[in-house]
């Protein structure tokens, strides 16, 4: 888990951002689809972080 979350995490520690390319939406099932879309419409999300730091300090514990 901890090289799948710094594997992930790395671009975020770099960039400031998550960068995420998705070819072709139709590969995804309709799980995965309610999930980006609440994402990206900040929705059902467990909790948010105002700064990598902080996120990273709530994953460490």
């Amino acid at each position: 888990m901890a090289t799948a979350r710094h594997l992930f995490c790395r671009p975020v520690d770099n960039q400031g951002e998550i960068s995420v390319e998705i070819i072709d939406l139709n590969v995804l099932n309709a799980e995965t689809r309610q999930v980006l879309d609440d994402a990206l419409e900040d929705r059902n999300l467990s909790q948010s972080f105002a700064t990598v730091d902080e996120m990273w300090e709530n994953l460490n514990t």
